[in-house]
């Protein structure tokens, strides 16, 4: 899978599609997968699929956090896990 195809897949198939904004933040040892409008929600790859970290859930949810964000936020970390090789070339 290419970047094109892999940023098609987490907005048609990892994500909610009635709430499938999604931004990508390249830094330098970091892409950043910012999700919804609000842009709360970050999920952080920085070339290890054992340390991807997530932020922002308790801000943008309060204390009960719903399924379907869960669900949005594990479909973005499994792309991730899967598809580490063609992201890691970006890291380089």
């Amino acid at each position: 899978m290419n970047f094109k195809e892999f940023i098609k897949y987490l907005k048609e198939k990892g994500l909610d599609p009635d709430f499938n904004d999604l931004s990508v933040i390249f830094y330098d040892s970091a892409i950043v997968f910012e999700l919804y409008e609000t842009r709360t929600i970050s999920i952080e790859y920085n070339g290890d699929v054992d340390d991807i970290t997530v932020t922002g859930l308790e801000a943008s949810e309060g204390e009960t956090i719903s399924f379907s964000v869960i669900k949005d936020v594990y479909n973005v970390m499994q792309a991730i896990k899967d598809n580490h090789y063609m992201l890691n070339e970006f890291l380089k």
